[in-house]
Protein backbone atom coordinates (compact mmCIF):
# COMPACT_ATOMS: atom_id res chain seq x y z
CA UNK A 1 0.00 0.00 0.00
CA UNK A 2 3.10 2.34 0.80
CA UNK A 3 3.96 1.91 -2.52
CA UNK A 4 0.71 2.80 -4.17
CA UNK A 5 0.24 5.79 -2.66
CA UNK A 6 4.52 6.86 -3.97
CA UNK A 7 3.21 5.94 -6.90
CA UNK A 8 -0.16 7.96 -7.47
CA UNK A 9 1.63 11.00 -5.51
CA UNK A 10 3.99 10.99 -8.51
CA UNK A 11 1.40 10.56 -10.99
CA UNK A 12 -0.42 13.55 -9.37
CA UNK A 13 2.61 15.29 -9.29
CA UNK A 14 3.29 15.10 -13.09
CA UNK A 15 -0.32 15.91 -13.94
CA UNK A 16 -0.15 19.13 -11.77
CA UNK A 17 3.62 20.32 -13.68
CA UNK A 18 2.00 19.02 -17.27
CA UNK A 19 -1.06 21.23 -16.27
CA UNK A 20 1.02 24.05 -15.58
CA UNK A 21 3.21 24.41 -17.91
CA UNK A 22 0.14 23.91 -20.72
CA UNK A 23 -1.76 27.28 -19.47
CA UNK A 24 1.47 28.95 -19.09
CA UNK A 25 2.72 28.86 -22.79
CA UNK A 26 -0.81 30.21 -24.08
CA UNK A 27 -3.03 31.85 -21.31
CA UNK A 28 -6.31 33.13 -22.26
CA UNK A 29 -6.34 31.05 -25.71
CA UNK A 30 -8.97 29.26 -27.72
CA UNK A 31 -8.74 26.52 -30.13
CA UNK A 32 -10.93 25.78 -32.46
CA UNK A 33 -11.42 25.25 -36.02
CA UNK A 34 -13.31 26.71 -38.91
CA UNK A 35 -13.27 29.61 -41.78
CA UNK A 36 -12.66 32.99 -42.11
CA UNK A 37 -14.50 35.23 -43.94
CA UNK A 38 -14.01 39.06 -44.91
CA UNK A 39 -16.07 41.51 -46.72
CA UNK A 40 -13.71 44.61 -46.65
CA UNK A 41 -10.31 43.99 -48.15
CA UNK A 42 -7.33 47.22 -48.36
CA UNK A 43 -6.14 48.03 -51.78
CA UNK A 44 -2.74 49.84 -52.32
CA UNK A 45 -0.64 50.89 -55.45
CA UNK A 46 2.69 50.36 -56.29
CA UNK A 47 3.74 53.22 -56.84
CA UNK A 48 2.65 57.16 -55.94
CA UNK A 49 0.33 58.65 -58.70
CA UNK A 50 -2.81 60.36 -59.57
CA UNK A 51 -5.70 58.31 -60.21
CA UNK A 52 -6.65 59.27 -63.83
CA UNK A 53 -9.62 56.58 -64.32
CA UNK A 54 -11.87 55.06 -61.19
CA UNK A 55 -13.61 52.02 -63.07
CA UNK A 56 -16.06 51.12 -59.71
CA UNK A 57 -17.98 52.67 -57.31
CA UNK A 58 -17.59 52.13 -53.29
CA UNK A 59 -19.04 48.67 -52.57
CA UNK A 60 -18.91 47.47 -55.53
CA UNK A 61 -18.22 43.53 -56.13
CA UNK A 62 -14.87 43.17 -58.48
CA UNK A 63 -13.41 40.37 -59.84
CA UNK A 64 -9.77 39.01 -60.38
CA UNK A 65 -8.20 40.59 -62.79
CA UNK A 66 -10.66 43.92 -63.68
CA UNK A 67 -9.04 46.85 -63.86
CA UNK A 68 -10.29 49.18 -61.23
CA UNK A 69 -8.21 52.20 -61.19
CA UNK A 70 -5.64 53.53 -63.82
CA UNK A 71 -2.71 55.78 -62.80
CA UNK A 72 -1.17 59.16 -64.67
CA UNK A 73 0.86 58.79 -67.70
CA UNK A 74 4.03 56.65 -67.46
CA UNK A 75 5.70 59.10 -69.65
CA UNK A 76 4.66 62.01 -68.11
CA UNK A 77 6.02 60.32 -64.72
CA UNK A 78 9.54 59.69 -66.34
CA UNK A 79 9.49 63.36 -67.57
CA UNK A 80 8.59 64.47 -64.24
CA UNK A 81 11.43 62.26 -62.33
CA UNK A 82 14.34 63.57 -64.85
CA UNK A 83 13.36 66.72 -63.90
CA UNK A 84 13.01 66.21 -60.25
CA UNK A 85 16.86 64.71 -60.20
CA UNK A 86 18.27 67.57 -62.24
CA UNK A 87 16.62 69.81 -59.73
CA UNK A 88 17.61 67.70 -56.64
CA UNK A 89 21.31 67.43 -58.10
CA UNK A 90 21.46 71.67 -58.49
CA UNK A 91 20.08 71.16 -54.98
CA UNK A 92 16.87 73.05 -55.55
CA UNK A 93 14.65 70.79 -54.45
CA UNK A 94 15.15 68.55 -50.86
CA UNK A 95 15.71 64.75 -50.95
CA UNK A 96 12.27 64.05 -49.63
CA UNK A 97 10.32 65.59 -52.74
CA UNK A 98 13.35 63.77 -55.00
CA UNK A 99 12.12 60.52 -53.51
CA UNK A 100 8.89 61.19 -54.15
CA UNK A 101 9.74 61.75 -58.07
CA UNK A 102 11.37 58.25 -57.46
CA UNK A 103 8.33 56.40 -56.44
CA UNK A 104 6.04 57.95 -58.92
CA UNK A 105 8.42 56.90 -61.99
Amino acid sequence: MHLTKKIFLLFFLAMMILGACAKADHPGTIYGSGTIETNEIDVSAKVVGRINFLGVKEGQKVSAGQVIAKLDDLEKAAKDFDRAEKLFQDKIIPADQYEVAQKVK
